[in-house]
């Protein structure tokens, strides 16, 4: 069961991972550049994981973190996880005062709609 619940969670983080970074462009999505990587991408992206949440690219960073310590189940692991998943959650945070200084009513109106890290039903 172990096995399978960590292969869920590796396969899924890794896969929004991917997800997010095509969408928005590898530097954009690793923070290097804030424009759009292409004329026909918008500035704010609101579609595929977007839609289900604002921040995918931390929730499948939170997925890969509690594979890797399940995988190795030692307490000085689980508290490293500890320390990185919340790491990744303030920084979401941060973000979320960035985007709505950067696009304004825009971005207010989406964090209404989408939530923070959880689809909606979980």
């Amino acid at each position: 069961m172990r096995l399978l619940l960590v292969s869920l969670f590796s396969v899924t983080g890794a896969g929004l991972l991917a997800w997010t970074a095509v969408l928005l462009g590898w530097r954009r999505w690793l923070d290097l550049d804030d424009t759009p990587h292409g004329p026909e991408q918008p500035a704010l992206v609101l579609g595929g994981p977007f839609a289900a949440v604002r921040h995918p690219q931390t929730l499948g960073l939170l997925l890969c973190l509690l594979a890797i310590a399940m995988s190795w189940p030692r307490r000085g692991l689980w508290a490293l996880v500890l320390i990185a998943a919340t790491a990744a959650v303030a920084l979401a945070a941060v973000d979320e005062r960035r985007q709505e200084d950067r696009f304004g009513e825009a971005y207010r109106r989406y964090r209404q709609a989408v939530p923070f890290l959880l689809p909606r039903g979980w």
